[in-house]
């Protein structure tokens, strides 16, 4: 059970553990809610998404995040708008990069 410490004009604060068993400790180690986003909670691995968000486009083209997001705003990517979310589909992106290398071989 956690300890808090608190003094004069102090707020109650928990105690810090000296074994190594908080939260941070623990997350570092692998435990405490630790899931990988393409497994689900069985950590069964889970179906390839349909839709990408730009760092998944930005690891697949082994390019940054921020080149990703100025290649969907001067619209050179192909995108999916729903409400504020900005998605690439993962069809048209492996269109996108097999006219980018015809284009590429061409010129």
């Amino acid at each position: 059970m956690a300890e808090f410490l608190h003094g004069e004009g102090e707020q109650m604060r928990p105690k810090a553990s000296q074994d190594g068993t908080g939260s941070l400790a623990r997350s570092a180690k692998g435990g405490a809610g630790l899931l990988h986003r393409d497994h689900n909670k069985g950590g069964e691995r889970m179906p390839e998404r349909v839709l990408l968000r730009a760092e998944e486009v930005a690891n697949i083209l082994g390019l940054g995040r921020s080149k990703v997001y100025e290649l969907i705003m001067t619209r050179q990517l192909p995108v999916v708008r729903i409400g504020r979310l900005v998605r690439v589909p993962r069809p048209a992106l492996e269109r996108w990069i097999e006219e980018q290398t015809r284009d590429g071989r061409a010129a």
